[in-house]
């Protein structure tokens, strides 16, 4: 999601600031896709879900949400390609990379759409929310895209690192959820969400550290 790039005629502040808030939602949009899998993972095999880990999944989601917004604001701001209001929600209306850029603005529809969701919950038949909340999967493949196509940072050595470490993690507790069956004893204690995060952990890590090695032609131990 970052779009701003440093010339001499652009404000060194406002392109530090895009790009930062672009990689921070990234990263809490992981986070809270990867809580949201590991509290279904736990439902599904009966066992409780703590309290607290609720609690991480809706604020990592809130505050990828308020980090989406700070991206686009700083994107008007920016001197050297200011994006109006318009270029930023109106789908072809950009100035560059129009298909790139819209994956931006799509996802960033799917995240309203979570939120909104998640907030007025008990207003929603059961059915309508948890059909809305699988728009965070294909949020969270837009959002990859459109950073890795459009951010600055795709051309170092680190970021593309964070980007094949993510959707690892992602997939592989997504793949979990799936094959996982449902089982019928309740309130077991709750084992599921730790150990998927720390699975989604270390296969993610993995990734990166495959990722760092290729991108950086380093020898393998």
């Amino acid at each position: 999601m970052i779009l701003a790039q440093l010339t001499a005629t652009s404000n060194p502040l406002f392109w530090y600031l895009t790009r930062d808030l672009a990689i921070a939602a990234y990263i809490t949009l992981t986070l809270a896709v990867l809580f949201g899998l590991a509290i279904s993972l736990a439902r599904v095999t009966g066992e409780r879900v703590m309290w607290h880990i609720q609690e991480l999944h809706y604020t990592s989601a809130t505050l990828t949400g308020v980090l989406m917004v700070g991206h686009m604001l700083t994107l008007t701001l920016d001197s050297y390609m200011p994006f109006s209001l318009t270029n930023l929600l109106v789908p072809l209306s950009q100035p560059i990379s129009t298909l790139t850029v819209d994956l931006g603005v799509i996802s960033f529809y799917g995240m309203l759409a979570l939120l909104l969701s998640s907030w007025f919950k008990k207003h929603l038949p059961y059915t309508v929310w948890r059909t809305i909340h699988y728009v965070s999967f294909a949020t969270f493949i837009l959002v990859t895209l459109h950073g890795w196509l459009t951010g600055t940072d795709s051309a170092t050595s680190w970021m593309p690192c964070v980007y094949c470490g993510s959707a690892l993690a992602v997939g592989v507790l997504t793949a979990a959820r799936i094959f996982t069956s449902p089982q019928p004893q309740k309130g077991k204690a709750p084992m599921a969400i730790p150990i998927s995060l720390v699975i989604a952990l270390i296969v993610g890590g993995i990734g990166m550290l495959a990722m760092f090695i290729l991108r950086n032609n380093v020898p393998a131990i």
